[in-house]
């Protein structure tokens, strides 16, 4: 049910190395036709970008501070993108907040809540608790999203496919900057549009070469996309039967013809050589690492600690685990479902250790997939996880990752109606949120495979 790079951005994302995408799912959506502003001459073509005279403010309330009726001409904005389930823009908000009081009186700062999962009471408590908890930490004016009015009309528009995401409109209702307000020179270019000193015409121009450069990268992105859509159900049919002969031609063949598969033929290639060729398997993750990064020590962590592989492999994912927090301290604390996964496929007993000190539901959560997905769990903690996994689903709003474990381990119990009942609306709900065809066709497998039971 995994391609590795989705899975991979899923995890990666998980421990806050790269920002968030929405919550909708991993078809971004196509850019909305820009809006004409009431003070613009006329609307423009193509994507908002910088330079552009900022769209309305039109958000559904406001949760804190404010209100801020409009933009108003002579005034300089920030206004930013976030939601409750986003680790990146969680830690950016004390950010927002300081830069926000060291320009009191000179810039309006504005959040946005957008891309929220779920409707109704429930998602707005859910907004108003975090915005509580945040506290002084978010002390500048938020506001909630309504309809998707000002998704679509900024982030869209601007094709903004992630958050936290920013947008710095200056004295004159045009956007002088979108883009991640962490990066290091965002607060120089809010000082130069409050003093009036910024280069729009150089800035509109930088923003225009980017822009074309990320459309090429999109464009092979897709292509690479096509060509594994085309190449990977032959190469994981011959995984799924263990023919490692079989997978390491097909994945010569694929990356011959499309040498951007490089990423996605490393699972296939590595399983099969773990299991032909110890030596060439670990040469392979030696690559990988010869630059250290932390996305390269969890990717290739990750790697290790697949299902079926001697237990030597799960053992290097956690020095590879513990290289990564030394490397960037603050995911330390996201880590602990990748340290339990490698340590159950070496030290069940351990692992079981784990799973009873967890002390909350929501940790128990985090790894109960976990536990699903690995073959050789007795009946009894098997039992334990999925009553974990059915509480997730009373009320309120489901959690989609813990439906899909969770009918796994009602098909492992034998429980297969209920096995198939939960996995059908899991995919009705992939399908709503624009999941990727492969991911699809995959889940119908799946979806088969409870039909016919044991």
């Amino acid at each position: 049910m995994r391609s590795l790079p989705l899975f991979l951005a899923a995890s990666l994302m998980s421990i806050g190395l790269v920002g968030q995408t929405p919550a909708k799912g991993a078809k971004a959506a196509k850019p909305a036709p820009k809006p004409a502003p009431k003070a613009a001459p006329a609307p423009k073509a193509g994507p908002l970008t910088v330079g552009d005279a900022a769209p309305a403010l039109k958000v559904g309330r406001w949760v804190k501070g404010g209100p801020v009726a409009s933009l108003q001409k002579g005034k300089v904005y920030v206004v930013e993108f976030w939601a409750t389930w986003c680790g990146p823009c969680r830690e950016t908000i004390p950010h927002l907040t300081k830069m926000a009081k060291a320009h009191a009186g000179k810039a309006t700062f504005i959040g946005v809540n957008v891309w929220e999962r779920g409707a109704g009471p429930a998602l707005e408590k859910r907004v108003d608790d975090f915005v509580k908890e945040m506290g002084d930490k978010m002390d500048y004016a938020v506001a909630r999203d309504s309809d998707n009015v000002m998704a679509k009309t900024w982030m869209e528009a601007a094709q903004q496919r992630g958050i936290p995401a920013a947008f710095i409109v200056d004295a004159k209702g045009l956007i002088a900057f979108i883009g991640h307000p962490g990066e290091d020179d965002f607060e120089k270019i809010l000082d130069e549009v409050i003093a009036g000193k910024y280069d729009l015409k150089a800035a509109k121009a930088k923003a225009e070469k980017e822009a074309a450069e990320q459309a090429a990268l999109e464009a092979k992105a897709l292509a690479t996309e096509a060509a594994w859509e085309k190449a990977s159900p032959a190469i994981n049919e011959a995984v799924k039967a263990k023919d490692w002969s079989k997978v390491l031609t097909l994945a010569d063949a694929a990356q011959a013809e499309a040498p951007g598969l490089a990423d996605h033929l490393k699972r296939p290639r590595f399983l099969a050589l773990a299991a032909t060729d110890p030596a060439k398997a670990q040469a392979l993750i030696d690559e990988a690492l010869k630059t250290p990064s932390v996305q390269s020590y969890m990717e290739s962590a990750i790697l290790m600690s697949e299902n079926g592989l001697d237990k030597k492999w799960s053992e290097q994912a956690l020095t590879l685990i513990d290289k990564a927090v030394a490397l960037e301290p603050r995911i330390a604390p996201n880590v602990g479902p990748y340290r339990f996964n490698a340590v159950l496929h070496h030290d069940m007993a351990k692992a079981k250790t784990i799973w009873d000190a967890a002390k909350t539901p929501a940790e128990k959560v985090k790894l109960a997939p976990i536990v699903v997905a690995q073959d050789g769990v007795d009946k009894a903690w098997l039992e334990s996880v999925t009553a974990t996994l059915e509480e997730t689903q009373k009320g309120g709003e489901p959690n989609p990752r813990a439906a899909m474990a969770l009918a796994e381990a009602y098909y492992k119990l034998g429980r297969n109606k209920e096995a198939v009942t939960t996995f059908q609306s899991f995919l009705d709900f992939a399908k709503n949120a624009g999941a990727p065809a492969q991911f699809l066709k995959e889940g119908e497998e799946t979806l088969k495979k409870y039909q016919g039971g044991k």
